[in-house]
């Protein structure tokens, strides 16, 4: 394979650059994958909350960071291949990574900028039931005087009942799905979900694939230059224990920006699935799509005809 074909094969799999991973089954008939990498999430919540001095605040945090995050990021990618498959394309497997999930399906069928558009918002959206489901058992599960019932409060969690442990679970996890629906839909940097919407967007207003290329890496290289600085400014602050995640989302959103924009200044940014020059500005392609997972557990390159954005 070339080196421009490896560039936008990158691009198109970004899952290809970070190793191996391991099969947990499949779900509705979707292969599910999991980077060896992934549990470095745990890692950093482990560590983070040792200061607490607290087995109750520690295995609240391994909980809501483990499990639940696991499952509401897996549920979000279904979002994107189920709806994909609708529009005409074919599931093909999803890959569970450190700074999210990467939902892999071959493009709907007609592709178009819309269905594009669709596929992205689709992951986001399973966030909504979300947060109606846990607004729910909120007002079940939090029906107390309790003046802290819309926040956290860390005296409750480490000293209060198993009531009040159960209820900042669950408060914990309203506002874990509320933080990704926002993070996901209306941070408008490729190849976040909002960044798709927003290069569909350019592209079915009559934008050209090359300008409307060039305008979403430059836009998602400026969003993640904002982001890493305030990973930096929290990590030496203390103010946030996950900003080594938040530093690494954000060096990821820039490299992959800057290999898109590699691609608007060599004038192949139309071989890019995302900006196929085949597509009609009235129509639109899907969300993050990628290849099928290799039989050893790590996932391929391909070319992009065989992958959708």
């Amino acid at each position: 394979m070339s080196t421009e074909s490896s560039t936008i094969s990158a691009i198109a799999d970004p899952s290809s650059r970070y190793g191996k991973s391991f099969s947990i089954g499949s779900l509705l008939n979707v292969p599910i994958q999991v980077h060896f990498s992934y549990f470095l999430v745990l890692v950093i919540v482990a560590l983070s909350s040792i200061s607490f001095l607290s087995a109750k605040y520690t295995f609240y945090q391994i909980l809501l960071y483990g499990p639940i995050l696991f499952s509401t990021i897996l549920i979000h990618e279904f979002g994107h291949v189920l709806t994909a498959k609708y529009l005409g394309g074919d599931p093909v497997g999803i890959v569970m990574w450190p700074l999210g999930g990467l939902g892999i399906s071959t493009p709907p069928d007609p592709p178009s900028h819309r269905s594009n558009m669709i596929v992205a918002a689709a992951g986001p959206a399973t966030h909504l039931l979300g947060l109606i489901w846990l607004g729910l058992a909120n007002l079940v599960v939090l029906a107390s005087p309790n003046p802290y019932n819309c926040t956290i409060n860390y005296y409750y969690l480490l000293h209060g009942t198993a009531a009040d442990w159960f209820a900042y679970l669950f408060l914990g996890a309203f506002y874990l799905n509320l933080s990704l629906l926002c993070f996901n839909l209306l941070v408008p940097a490729y190849p976040l979900d909002g960044g798709q919407i927003f290069a569909s967007t350019l592209l079915m207003r009559g934008m050209s694939p090359e300008k409307a290329g060039r305008v979403t890496a430059i836009t998602a290289i400026c969003i993640s230059s904002i982001l890493f600085i305030i990973g930096i400014v929290t990590l030496f602050t203390g103010q946030n224990p996950f900003s080594v995640l938040n530093i690494l989302v954000a060096l990821w959103i820039m490299h992959s920006s800057y290999e898109l924009y590699k691609l608007v200044l060599a004038n192949r940014v139309t071989e890019h699935p995302l900006f196929n020059a085949n597509i009609e500005p009235s129509s639109s392609p899907s969300a993050p799509q990628f290849p099928a997972p290799g039989a050893a557990g790590k996932v391929p390159e391909l070319d992009v005809e065989d992958v959708e954005l």
